[in-house]
C-alpha cells in the first residue's frame, strides 16, 4: 500500500491540463494545503459545540450545510468549486452542491467498507458526480485512513455484497452494510496521508474505503459532493439530496 504523501500529483495551480489527466486516469485527484488551519479550526469549533458531541455522541452530521454557515461556506468556496467544474463539468452546464457529511471520527471508530458513492446516489451521467473528502486536521498513520482503489472507476458501476456487521454509533449507517464485490488486490491502493485543508477529490465509481481509526486523536472529516445539473441523482431517503446553488 503506498502512502499518498509519496506521492507526486500535478496540482492545479500549476497545471490545470495535468491534474485533469492526472483525475480522469487514477479517478483521484489531491490538492495539497487548500483550506488553512485557521478555516479548518472555525468548522471544528462549529461542529464540537453542539449538545451531541459534549454528551460524546459522535455519529456523523448529515447535511451539516442546512445549519452551518461556516460549512455552506467551504462548499461554495469559488477555488473549490471551479476545481470540481475542471474534474465533472462540461463547459455547459453548471456544477451544483449535493451533499455534506461531516465524520467525527472518534478513536476506536470502525472505518468504511469498500464502496462506490455512486452506489448511494445513482447518478444518470457517472462522470457529472464527485466528491471532496477534506480533512479537517493532519492525517497520520493509523487514524482511521482514507483507502483509494487507483484506476477502479474505469470498471464503471460494480456489484455489492450483502454484509452482516453490527453498526458502529460513531459511523455512518450505511458504513457497513455492503461492500464493493471485487478483488481489491486487483488495484493499486492508496492510503491517504495528507495535512489539514488538503482536497481528496474522488470520482463517483472510484472505490474507496478507510481504516479503524486506532489512535487517540479525532479524525475530523468534511465531505462535500457534486453534480451537473443536468444530471439526475437518487435523492434517498434519509438524506433527501436536492442542487445547491453555488453562487
Amino acid at each position: 500500500m503506498i502512502n499518498s504523501s509519496e506521492i507526486n500529483i500535478p496540482q492545479i495551480y500549476d497545471s490545470p491540463e495535468l491534474a485533469k489527466k492526472f483525475f480522469i486516469e487514477n479517478g483521484y485527484h489531491i490538492e495539497r494545503n487548500h483550506f488553512d488551519k485557521l478555516f479548518c479550526k472555525q468548522i471544528i469549533n462549529s461542529v464540537t459545540s453542539n449538545q451531541n458531541y459534549k454528551n460524546n455522541i459522535y455519529s456523523p452530521l448529515m447535511m451539516p450545510h442546512r445549519e452551518n454557515e461556516i460549512i455552506l461556506k467551504a462548499m461554495k468556496n469559488e477555488k473549490l468549486v471551479r476545481y470540481m467544474d475542471l474534474f465533472i463539468g462540461d463547459n455547459i452546464n453548471k456544477v451544483c452542491g449535493l451533499q455534506s457529511e461531516f465524520f467525527f471520527g472518534s478513536p476506536g471508530t470502525r472505518g468504511f467498507s469498500m464502496h462506490q458513492d455512486s452506489f448511494y446516489t445513482e447518478p444518470s451521467i457517472p462522470s457529472a458526480f464527485g466528491s471532496a473528502w477534506i480533512p479537517m486536521v493532519d492525517i497520520d498513520e493509523d487514524m482511521g485512513n482514507l483507502v483509494i482503489y487507483s484506476k477502479s472507476h474505469l470498471k464503471g458501476k460494480l456489484p455489492v455484497r450483502k454484509l452482516s456487521l453490527e453498526k458502529d454509533p460513531n459511523q455512518d449507517p450505511n458504513a457497513n452494510n455492503e461492500e464493493t464485490d471485487i478483488n481489491k488486490n486487483d488495484f493499486e491502493q492508496i492510503m491517504i496521508r495528507e495535512k489539514l485543508g488538503s482536497i481528496i477529490f474522488i470520482h463517483g465509481d472510484l472505490i474507496h474505503s478507510s481504516k479503524k481509526n486506532n489512535t487517540n486523536k479525532f479524525r475530523f472529516v468534511l465531505l462535500l459532493t457534486y453534480i451537473r445539473s443536468n444530471c439526475e441523482f437518487r435523492p434517498g431517503n434519509n438524506a433527501k439530496r436536492k442542487l445547491i446553488n453555488l453562487s
